[in-house]
């Protein structure tokens, strides 16, 4: 007797994904649920990818960035009914911060902060 398969959710952080993995490579154009079908032992059965990203912004040496984003979110929802996409906000500020192990009391830099807040809460389904 053949065993069911194990219905899966797959959870993605696509800024890990990207800046830990993809983006100095020409593997940006990833069909997500495939990857994983690839990845996972066969006896996972595939629900969902829930992927989870911010928009990005233009940077100096990039401003086209956040076009080539869109059309990849655009067709991942189009060809792949299975990607749920959450999106969150990402932040890049500069702020000031106490040095560590400086010589001074209390000598601050100033320092860029990046963040991301994706909404995590999701409502679970029991299967």
């Amino acid at each position: 007797m053949q065993t069911p398969k194990s219905r899966t959710i797959v959870y993605v952080d696509g800024f890990n994904l990207y800046y830990g993995s993809l983006r100095n490579t020409s593997f940006k154009w990833l069909d997500l649920p495939l990857l994983f079908k690839t990845i996972l032992d066969p006896d996972h059965d595939i629900q969902l990818v829930r992927y989870f990203t911010a928009k990005v912004k233009p940077a100096k040496d990039d401003q086209l960035a956040p076009q080539r984003q869109d059309v990849y979110l655009r067709a991942l929802q189009h060809f792949r009914p299975n990607v749920k996409l959450h999106l969150g906000y990402f932040s890049n500020r500069k702020i000031w911060l106490p040095l560590v192990d400086s010589t001074e009391d209390r000598e601050m830099v100033k320092v860029k902060r990046m963040r991301r807040s994706v909404r995590t809460l999701i409502p679970l389904s029991i299967f």
